[in-house]
């Protein structure tokens, strides 16, 4: 006999939304009906929506997320890799103000990262590794960044090693011989962020540099992939959607780049706050309006696969225990927000995880209350970021997350008809 999933959501006239597979379907009938009379009953059963009377579902889950946390059978390595902590610009959102910013990745630190990656790949037996540059601003240490980049493509091709990168970048140094570099080393794409048109931009960025960073993202469309990552306040609304028009229209970008939709949080370390940050329900209409009445202008720049949530096991990569983000002298972390920050120190690439108590605390289990009330929204949320929860910084409003992916779920569904 079967049962419906408890991580079936109703998204409204028989449209279910299983968050444990990620699958979505609408039916003719409640889904408890269909359990005895439905014709498709394997069809329910492979896609998540009913499972086995006797299994405990939410346990099945948990014993899946600590085996993604803790498993050193993993075979794709991923690595973060701040090569500085310098930057050209101040954001006033950023997680790492106040720290130094003098720090840049030595060569002899390089060979040392180099060393550490390829013996990791060699105790495991890596299948495929993944980099992601780092700042900072990496591009403010290009020479470092091109000897990782070299070396490990070729160590990659020698060993049948699926390599992968990219880099996370403001873009102002982003010229096209800097573009045609990265795309030579295995760069698969440049991830930069626009905070609005271009007074908004230099006052959020602290730098004049808008013009720059659209000619230099123009020079770079055709040879390396560009996502261009629109930071939302409650502030800068009415400028991002001047800001798109500007981007498909002046600038002729539309369906050239990738557009990525992004709420800014309190996150650990910035100076944003509740005043200026969206709750989950304002940004989810935010970007609901902005795809029901920007999509078909972008060609293709905004892809509604992102209003689907993610099928999760952990909230990010980082709670793996065998993922790490390398700092410039070679310090490891178990966060992007913890670099620079000497007492989030987890390890270095000399030893290797130094199992403090700090990084046992990134693997803790999510809250108990939402096991407790075995909540179906817990895989698109997990009780939030580990490191939120480990500082105390952004505590989730539960109602919001839901209302948030209800929101953004319905109007993917609404686009399918058009």
């Amino acid at each position: 006999m079967f049962k419906p999933s408890v991580f079936n959501i109703s998204v409204g006239d028989n449209v279910i939304y299983n968050s444990y597979s990620g699958a979505i379907l609408k039916l003719s009938q409640p889904i408890a009906d269909c359990i005895s009379s439905c014709d498709n009953i394997d069809l329910l059963l492979e896609q998540g929506f009913i499972i086995d009377e006797k299994v405990n579902e939410l346990n099945k889950y948990l014993v899946e997320r600590n085996t993604a946390i803790f498993s050193r059978r993993h075979r794709g390595l991923k690595y973060v890799i701040a090569l500085t902590n310098d930057c050209q610009a101040h954001c006033s959102y950023c997680f790492e103000r106040g720290i130094e910013r003098s720090c840049y990745m030595s060569e002899d630190t390089v060979n040392r990262v180099l060393s550490f990656i390829k013996n990791q790949a060699k105790t495991y037996e890596a299948t495929s590794i993944q980099i992601t540059y780092f700042g900072g601003e990496p591009l403010l240490n290009l020479d470092a960044l091109k000897q990782i980049g070299i070396n490990l493509k070729q160590f990659c091709l020698d060993n049948q090693i699926k390599y992968a990168s990219n880099i996370i970048t403001n873009g102002i140094a982003l010229t096209k011989s800097a573009a045609i570099l990265l795309a030579e080393i295995g760069v698969n794409f440049a991830q930069i962020t626009l905070d609005g048109t271009r007074n908004t931009y230099r006052i959020a960025k602290g730098v004049d540099a808008y013009n720059t960073v659209l000619n230099n993202i123009q020079s770079a469309v055709g040879i390396l992939p560009i996502d261009i990552r629109l930071n939302i306040t409650r502030d800068n609304m009415q400028d991002i959607v001047d800001l798109i028009d500007d981007l498909f229209t002046v600038h002729e970008l539309a369906g050239q780049v990738q557009l990525t939709l992004a709420q800014v949080v309190d996150y650990v370390g910035c100076e944003f706050n509740s005043a200026l940050c969206l709750d989950g329900t304002e940004y989810a209409k935010f970007v609901c309006g902005i795809f029901k009445d920007k999509e078909k202008a972008g060609k293709g720049s905004l892809k509604r696969m992102h209003l689907m949530p993610k099928v999760l096991r952990t909230f990010c990569g980082m709670e793996n225990c065998m993922q790490y983000v390398i700092g410039a002298d070679g310090e490891l972390y178990k966060c992007e927000h913890s670099v620079g920050k000497q007492n989030e120190i987890v390890g270095d690439i000399n030893v290797g995880s130094y199992y403090n108590d700090l990084e046992m605390l990134f693997y803790s289990s999510i809250p108990q209350k939402c096991i407790e009330e075995v909540c179906p929204f817990l895989p698109m949320c997990l009780g939030g970021c580990a490191n939120e929860r480990l500082h105390n910084k952004h505590i989730r409003d539960c109602n919001q997350i839901k209302e948030k992916h209800l929101l953004l779920l319905s109007t993917y569904l609404e686009l399918l008809k058009n």
